[in-house]
């Protein structure tokens, strides 16, 4: 019993020393922390607040609004309108912290899909078709995607080590790790997390937030908001979006705005522009960018803020108010511009069904044709351009390229496949055709041509030149010589033709006869006279430059091969080498690199003479000097050789083509505006103008475009009148046998009158269905206002254009008389 007592004693003592030590330990631990929360209340306070208010200030950028753009009767083309963005900021952070960001990120991805919208990925790594991880740069050339890829290793320190190149994937599952992205969550999601963590990382300032989602709902904005203590580093911006209220309309010459790239961001860093600003790429909104931002260093504003380190605003401390850019007013008139673009898209789609039935009928017979060419599917009307100009000024009233696009696609951030849409149209809906596309006119350059002959004395007004049908001379024996139409489809004549009735008939002998009488340079001089050799100077990117060719055109023999107008010497330099080195061939003989150079270069010097002297040299050349066969360059490399150079020698031929509008002669539809005003308006060449003024955001006058005029022709008036008359006569006169096939469809048209008009049927293939349309037009007749221009690729015939210019004519013209009837009622009258 004694001994049950002992232990029991010595188990009670024990318990009470373990009891002891635990209390101390707690005794202790509780001093430290006191002491702790001593320190931190009172001794390290102000270090803290320092170093917090340094670490959570922040000044935000704030633009100014984008200047609107408008029509000449302010109606909006163009204007910012308030929107939500979604904005991503992270601090610099510890791999520890990285967890949060993503878990931040997946949850805002998944909030966002809960409310209708998605993430585009942009991450640089994604998977191809058959499941391989690849890069992926979108369409660039395979320089520029190394280029990319390079930079995107070294910017993730993947880097080459030690020899070793990481593959995507491996890359890939390697920044699933870094940025801890859980394994449930799918590679598709994974793309779209580690593409905001790229675009953060990769943020030209890293201090800056990047924008994840514009114009987001105000459902999600405030779902965002009453998730805000879970979407660490995410935030709700009142941002400007660019709306473009017409949609396609006007889309060509509006323009759209797009990001800053690297090949142009020293410009914009220089005029201090935020990196994540909208800028004009195309369009007005590229020519006038410097008035309409509100982006640049002298409009931007600025806020000051405090911020919890997740990125949320406590606070603002500061603020500074930006400017708003100004606005720009146009020439065009909204109304008559989609009058136009309308006309012309149905205009096209009826000379396509047009031609689908004529090929239907005669199919066997194209069928043969593309195989003769080697396959090359015929090209049926797709596209097309029309330019109304204001005779008087230059103004353009309407500029239409059909097809169109949407700029807003581009403003509210294109999504790829959008992109490709539009980037691989073969109908390029982004180029301009009106200002950037130069083709061959055919008849409408007789216009210049009849003005050309009568100032320059090679024909006068009452005059008459005989048409004998076929042009014979510069042909021999039994040559076919270059034809009128009417004669080769009717086989009949003109007969005696004077310069009116020419451009009534469209006769092609008469502007034969007419090319050779006033030569190559004479006929250049009055196209450059008239403005189809110059820009045109309207205030948009891309405009091209016509031409009218002469033997420099052809072949300089002042210039190195390769650095000439055109390809076609180059092209010809390739035949001689064929020819050359099959000669050599066949004479057992061999031409090194260095003989056949100079060859080559020998030939080229015959360029402009005769026959007889080619065939001369070309012998001497080849057989006393190189040795090759005389019985193969007699009977056969001569001819060859003469051939090609034929091609690169302008020839009488090739001058009387050009007074039709064929050869080497192309014009564009802004410059053929231009030249028709100036034929109407007394001989007034004037740049185009397409701004008509700015003013500030307060209305206040900025600038006022005034005329440009350019040059004013010494011509005779009653010179013009001809032109004028031969217009009228094409649209008007009574029918009878040779009269023009656009005629009849004006048989029914109310201002038939009051129009002058002409067609141009360009050919460009020997498949006639591929004919260039074009058709050009004033109006009113007695005191032009308008010049009408309609371009149509591939359109078949001038006379098929006649739709797309009644529509606008009747459009202009009854809205002309409207007003000028509209009298107003007189006093204590009651107007209803």
């Amino acid at each position: 019993m004694g001994l049950i007592n002992k232990e029991h004693s010595i188990d009670t003592t024990t318990t009470k020393h373990r009891s002891n030590f635990v209390l101390l330990v707690f005794i202790v631990a509780f001093i430290i922390l006191v002491c702790s929360l001593i320190d931190l209340q009172f001794i390290k306070k102000n270090q803290i607040l320092e170093a917090t208010s340094i670490k959570h200030t922040r000044t935000l950028k704030i633009q100014g609004t984008r200047g609107k753009i408008l029509d000449v009767n302010g109606i909006p083309l163009a204007q910012d309108e308030v929107c939500y963005n979604l904005e991503f900021y992270r601090e610099y952070n510890l791999k520890s912290e990285r967890e949060s960001y993503t878990n931040s990120i997946i949850f805002a991805i998944e909030l966002i899909n809960k409310y209708g919208r998605d993430i585009e990925p942009t991450f640089a790594i994604t998977k191809n078709a058959e499941g391989n991880f690849v890069f992926n740069w979108g369409d660039v050339s395979d320089e520029t995607a190394q280029k990319r890829e390079n930079t995107w290793r070294s910017d993730f320190y993947f880097a080459d080590s030690k020899g070793k190149k990481m593959s995507p994937e491996e890359m890939y599952r390697e920044m699933r790790e870094r940025y801890v992205i859980p394994e449930e969550i799918s590679d598709e999601m994974a793309f779209k997390v580690l593409g905001i963590w790229q675009d953060s990382i990769q943020s030209y300032w890293a201090s800056k937030s990047i924008t994840i989602l514009k114009n987001i709902s105000l459902e999600l904005v405030t779902a965002i908001e009453s998730y805000s203590y879970e979407l660490i580093g995410f935030n709700v911006t009142e941002k400007s979006l660019r709306v473009y209220p017409q949609g396609t309309v006007a889309s060509h010459i509006v323009g759209y705005l797009g990001r800053i790239t690297a090949e142009n961001r020293a410009y914009y860093d220089e005029r201090k522009y935020d990196i994540e600003s909208l800028v004009g790429v195309s369009g007005i909104e590229s020519v006038m960018e410097a008035e309409l931002t509100g982006a640049s260093g002298e409009r931007s504003g600025k806020r000051v803020v405090e911020v919890t380190s997740g990125g949320r605003i406590l606070k603002e401390l500061s603020f500074v108010s930006p400017k708003s850019g100004n606005n720009v007013y146009l020439t065009i008139d909204n109304n008559l511009q989609r009058v136009a673009e309308e006309a012309l898209r149905k205009n096209i789609a009826e000379i396509k069904a047009r031609q689908l039935e004529e090929y239907n009928k005669k199919t066997s017979y194209y069928l043969n044709l593309v195989a003769e060419r080697g396959g090359k599917e015929i090209q049926f009307a797709s596209v097309g351009a029309v330019v109304v100009m204001d005779v008087t000024n230059g103004d353009v009233l309407s500029l239409v390229s059909e097809p169109n696009y949407d700029p807003n696609l581009f403003s509210q951030g294109i999504s790829q496949a959008d992109l490709d849409a539009i980037v691989n149209n073969n109908a390029k809906p982004l180029f301009n055709k009106a200002i950037s596309s130069s083709d061959t006119p055919g008849s409408i350059f007789k216009l210049g041509m009849s003005l050309a002959g009568l100032e320059e004395g090679a024909i006068s007004a009452g005059e008459t030149i005989y048409d004998e049908g076929e042009y014979k001379k510069y042909v021999s024996g039994t040559e076919k010589g270059p034809m009128c139409g009417w004669y080769k489809d009717n086989h009949e004549t003109h007969g005696h033709i004077n310069v009116i009735n020419a451009i009534n008939y469209s006769c092609n002998y008469f502007y034969y006869e007419l090319a050779d009488r006033l030569g190559i340079e004479k006929i250049k001089k009055w196209a450059h006279n008239l403005g189809l050799l110059d820009k045109t100077n309207i205030e948009l990117t891309g405009e091209s430059v016509g031409i009218v060719g002469d033997q420099k055109t052809l072949y300089d023999n002042e210039r190195d091969i390769n650095n000439q107008d055109t390809s076609l010497p180059y092209l010809v330099s390739k035949q001689l080498r064929t020819i050359l080195t099959e000669c050599a061939s066949y004479s057992n003989k061999t031409l090194s690199e260095t003989d056949i150079n100079n060859i080559i270069n020998r030939c080229f010097d015959m360029v402009g003479k005769s026959r007889t002297e080619i065939f001369d040299l070309t012998i001497a050349m080849l057989v006393n000097e190189y040795g090759l066969s005389r019985s193969k360059v007699r009977d056969d490399t001569r001819y060859k050789i003469y051939s090609s150079i034929v091609q690169i020698t302008w020839t009488n031929t090739t001058t009387i083509q050009t007074g039709i509008g064929q050869s080497i002669t192309t014009v564009t539809p802004i410059a053929v505006a231009r030249y028709i005003s100036a034929l109407v308006n007394g001989g007034y060449v004037y740049d185009a103008h397409i701004v008509d003024k700015v003013t500030s955001s307060n209305g206040e006058l900025v600038y006022e475009q005034q005329p440009t005029l350019v040059r004013q022709l010494d011509v005779k008036q009653d010179n013009l009148s001809v032109i004028k008359q031969g217009m009228r006569d094409m649209v008007n006169e009574s029918e009878d046998r040779y009269s023009s096939t656009a005629r009849k469809y004006f048989d029914e048209f109310k201002y038939k009158t009051q129009l002058g008009g002409k067609t141009g049927t360009a050919q460009v293939s020997q498949i006639n269905l591929e004919d260039n349309a074009w058709f050009v037009a004033f109006a009113p007749y007695e005191k032009p206002e308008i010049a009408i221009v309609v371009y149509i690729p591939n359109g078949r015939s001038g006379s098929m254009a006649s739709s797309t210019v009644k529509e606008i004519a009747e459009y202009y013209l009854d809205l002309k008389y409207a007003v000028e009837n509209d009298d107003l009622p007189g006093d204590n009258t009651v107007v209803y």
